[in-house]
């Protein structure tokens, strides 16, 4: 005999409803049938279940296409016939209400990595979502194989895309997880299963939201029923989800990571910008996670290609003039890149940039190139010494020494210099720039004060640096101006004439591990509504500010050490309201 779950009723094993109530009695008593017809939508088999609801496989009869239809059925619900009873200690109304506003929001979306939403309804008691039939597999089911780390960063980068345009409409998804990003057959990857979206605060504020935890990809504050939310909540969930795409392993819970429980290493094969994306997003404490997903985008662009190794300095290319050996696979560059040839110093090395095809990898001997004009680069070059003790590039020139103006000028295993008496910047660009193992000296001012830094960073400016050094300039090692951004790790700014570096206009970017001392001003300078983030920096010996955040800027200083400064270790004006939170040094504030 079966009970009845509704009215306690005792039926016939094979009796498929209750005979007094009308109960459904079989085993699928929390599935509606297939063949099941709400509205124009015919209903097919289901195709997931989560603490919120069910998804059902369907038909739009109307215009006849396949669809996916989701039914608000909290846990704890059970069904009378086709309506669904609610459980009693749920306030069913309330996230009936919900459930349908966030549907309204997500049917406003057009972007392919959130799932498009074209219909909602209200039936059975309860209320429906018709989303878009996805054909293809969950991420969860794709790690099934192993996944390169191109292919993980590509996912990362659409779902990002999606992501911010959620968050810019003030919802959370709160449960991103590996089984809930979709893989499709047309190469999208959706964000799927909006069923526990919520609202967040705006400016910080806490708020209390339904406590939801998957453990090992959810934050330390949705542990809690009350705490601050905001888009720093889902990018800890999706760094965890990329950390288990990559390492093959499910990340411990945060509360276990808060009890000492470390993440074991990603591969080291897994490039720099994505291993920066994980370990900010999956930062324990709210201000050490990036705040937005432009701020995830601009850590995935620090240079993806090159691996993190160890915290060695860089190592210097070979010294051979053979070339490399090549693969007899096919290239997936589109434009074949020359073969490299080994220029020998006192050349021209003006002569052959202008000569070399876009995208060329021009390699050069330890000795001195001296430019007899300013280098104006307007394609995309590599430049490889030796390393930046044995390969030089000087000029006396007036107004810079090397300008980027177009493609991508990349620079390794050198030292730029300028030795003339004439003002000048020795490095410019207003376009993307890597440098890695450089060094950069001898810009001079003006008696106006023109000129005379290091490295100068216009709008449109995106550059990486790693393990550079810039010093001995008349003003600043970098400066950054207009919407210039930058990633600097392992670098070091020191005995410039100015401050170690110095961020104007909107320029941002992240200055990690890097070494600021000896300056004449201040080792950093924030201004104007600049706001960059600044963490695990030493600052050492200014004259004046270790850090100093001045006029409307923001920006965000955490585990930086101030020493030794003869002013301040930190200055924050009236202002400007920067985040600064676990720092050596005293911060003061007029």
């Amino acid at each position: 005999m079966i009970t009845c779950p509704y009215c306690g009723t005792s039926n016939d094993n094979d009796a498929p409803v209750c005979t007094v109530c009308g109960g459904i009695l079989a085993a699928n008593t929390l599935h509606l049938r297939q063949g099941s017809i709400l509205g124009r939508y015919e209903l097919g088999k289901v195709l997931g279940q989560g603490g919120f609801g069910v998804t059902y496989a369907g038909r739009d009869t109307l215009l006849g296409r396949g669809v996916a239809v989701k039914e608000l059925f909290p846990e704890g619900s059970s069904r009378r016939g086709s309506s669904v009873v609610p459980p009693r200690s749920s306030n069913f109304v309330l996230e009936r209400e919900k459930f349908l506003e966030e549907a309204r929001t997500l049917a406003q979306f057009d972007h392919p990595s959130i799932v498009r939403v074209w219909d909602a309804f209200e039936l059975n008691g309860t209320a429906y979502l018709v989303m878009e039939f996805l054909r293809g597999e969950t991420l969860g089911k794709r790690m099934e194989r192993p996944l390169s780390s191109g292919e993980v960063e590509d996912i990362a980068r659409k779902i990002l895309g999606g992501l911010e345009q959620v968050h810019a409409a003030n919802m959370l998804h709160r449960d991103i997880k590996p089984d809930n990003i979709y893989l499709t057959q047309d190469a999208r990857a959706v964000l799927i299963d909006f069923g526990s979206a919520r609202a967040f605060a705006e400016g910080g504020a806490a708020s209390t939201h339904t406590r939801l935890v998957t453990p090992g990809y959810a934050p330390p504050e949705q542990y809690a029923s009350s705490a601050k939310f905001g888009p720093y909540t889902d990018l800890y969930a999706l760094g965890a989800t990329l950390y288990h795409a990559l390492s093959g392993k499910m990340p411990p819970p945060a509360t276990d990571r808060m009890l000492g429980t470390a993440l074991e290493p990603l591969p080291n094969s897994v490039p720099v910008g994505l291993r920066l994306l994980i370990e900010r997003c999956m930062a324990l404490e709210v201000v050490k996670r990036p705040q937005s997903v432009l701020e995830v985008i601009g850590l995935l662009s620090a240079d993806a290609r090159v691996p993190v190794s160890s915290s060695a300095p860089y190592s210097n290319p070979p010294t051979s003039s053979a070339s490399p050996v090549r693969s007899s696979a096919p290239t997936p560059v589109p434009t074949p890149i020359p073969a490299d040839v080994v220029h020998p110093p006192g050349g021209n090395l003006v002569q052959a940039i202008d000569r070399a095809a876009d995208g060329a990898r021009l390699r050069l001997a330890a000795g001195k190139f001296s430019l007899p004009r300013a280098l104006e680069i307007k394609k995309s070059i590599t430049l490889v010494g030796v390393g930046r003790e044995q390969t030089r590039i000087t000029g006396e020139v007036e107004g810079y020494l090397v300008y980027a103006s177009g493609g991508k000028l990349t620079l390794e295993g050198l030292t730029l210099e300028h030795t003339g008496r004439r003002p000048a910047d020795v490095l410019v660009s207003s376009t993307t720039l890597e440098v890695r193992n450089v060094r950069i000296a001898g810009g001079l001012t003006d008696p106006a004060g023109d000129g005379g830094n290091g490295i100068v960073l216009l709008g449109g400016a995106d550059a990486t640096l790693e393990g550079c050094v810039s010093e001995q300039n008349a003003a600043s090692g970098l400066f950054l101006s207009e919407t210039a951004r930058v990633f600097s790790t392992g670098s070091q700014f020191i005995h410039n004439g100015s401050c170690g570096i110095a961020f104007f206009g909107h320029s941002s970017g992240l200055i990690r591990k890097n070494i600021c001392t000896s300056n004449s001003l201040h080792g950093i300078v924030v201004t104007d509504e600049a706001q960059p983030i600044l963490e695990e920096n030493t600052f050492e010996r200014n004259k004046e500010c270790g850090v100093a955040f001045l006029g409307r800027s923001r920006g965000r200083a955490f585990d930086n050490v101030a020493n030794g400064n003869a002013l301040h270790p930190f200055y924050v004006s009236r202002d400007s309201k920067p985040s600064l939170q676990g720092n050596v040094g005293e911060v003061v504030r007029k």
